[in-house]
């Protein structure tokens, strides 16, 4: 329940601070919104997390309230330090629990630094310092007392390049119900602009070629994890490197039209998403339900409403799409 209020107060405060005039339509209101956060309860990973207790919805509480206090930084025309210093520590408690979190304060520096003086900025770097200091301690105490290291090297890795085609895919499965409806835009949009689907095309194109000739399994995917569409392939006869090429294209195609009128900011939010999870298997959990927090919270958008139209018959079809993943799911596993 906390976390469905703090799922609808960021979306609410990301609208007003966007795009205020959005709330003279008819579902752009507290109450629809809050129906459409509701669909964080169809999340398997949340409903299992809640039903274990397990620290990742934790983590997830201490995330939304440092989005909160980061729109409600920008929000106010004054910029309240206050709130500044409430949106790190809230990820900070976050990275304890969690560690992935943890580079998502790389984008805070980025925003805040446009708003802070040199002595502002030095005082957050030291306040970040002091209340990472436990944290420190206990890596020094595991470091000289355990064989953490070792077990480091035999259980995560340096698997960017597999974890990037992963991530793409992943991300392509709770992107495509937003922009189902709005192919059409998107297809005008790229006929006036398709030099940047063959970017799109060559950055891909790249890494499968510099894998097939000079450096086989440069892109590896772990038996275990990858998500739905990995999942899906793993069942059929299709070639699993191939299709995850075709549908990172997808899906890269999909991001960098949200991510349009403000690349540089939105593209270091993937960027940090692709840094946080080095590990050689990458679980869909990692991001279920952490993807409405970034993409509602963080993701910044010249036009809210390109991306979520609130009528009936499109949050229907959004709801109905993610109750048959729960259903899949629990039959599944």
């Amino acid at each position: 329940n906390t976390l469905s209020q703090s799922c609808s107060s960021i979306i609410i405060k990301r609208q007003s601070f966007v795009i205020p005039a959005l709330f003279t339509s008819k579902w752009i209101n507290s109450s629809g919104l809050f129906v459409f956060s509701l669909i964080i309860f169809l999340s398997p990973y949340f409903r299992s997390s809640s039903i274990w207790i397990t620290g990742d919805n934790l983590a997830l509480i201490f995330f939304s309230v440092s989005v909160l206090f980061y729109l409600k930084f920008l929000k106010n025309s004054n910029k309240k330090k206050i709130d500044l210093f409430l949106c790190i520590t809230f990820l900070i408690l976050c990275s304890y629990i969690r560690y992935y979190y943890a580079p998502f304060i790389l984008f805070y520096f980025y925003e805040f630094n446009k708003f802070l003086n040199f002595k502002w900025k030095f005082t957050v770097l030291v306040y970040c310092f002091l209340i990472s200091l436990p944290a420190f301690g206990y890596f020094y105490y595991i470091f000289e007392n355990t064989i953490f290291l070792n077990r480091a090297i035999n259980y995560t890795g340096l698997s960017y390049p597999s974890n990037f085609f992963l991530i793409l895919s992943i991300l392509l499965f709770y992107l495509f119900p937003f922009f189902v409806f709005k192919f059409k835009k998107i297809f005008e949009y790229y006929k006036k602009n398709y030099d940047v689907l063959i970017k799109i095309f060559l950055i891909l194109t790249f890494f499968i070629l510099v894998d097939f000739f000079l450096k086989n399994n440069l892109i590896y995917f772990s038996i275990y994890g990858g998500g739905v569409f990995k999942k899906l392939f793993e069942l059929t006869n299709i070639n699993i490197k191939f299709a995850m090429y075709i549908f990172s294209i997808l899906s890269l195609t999909l991001i960098d039209y949200s991510f349009k009128d403000y690349r540089k900011k939105n593209y270091l939010l993937l960027f940090i998403f692709l840094i946080s999870f080095p590990m050689y298997t990458i679980y869909q959990k990692y991001f279920d339900p952490l993807f409405y927090f970034v993409f509602f919270g963080l993701v910044n958008f010249k036009n809210f409403d390109e991306i979520i139209d609130f009528n009936t018959k499109k949050l229907s079809a959004i709801y109905t799409y993610f109750l048959f993943f729960l259903i899949f799911c629990m039959f599944y596993y």
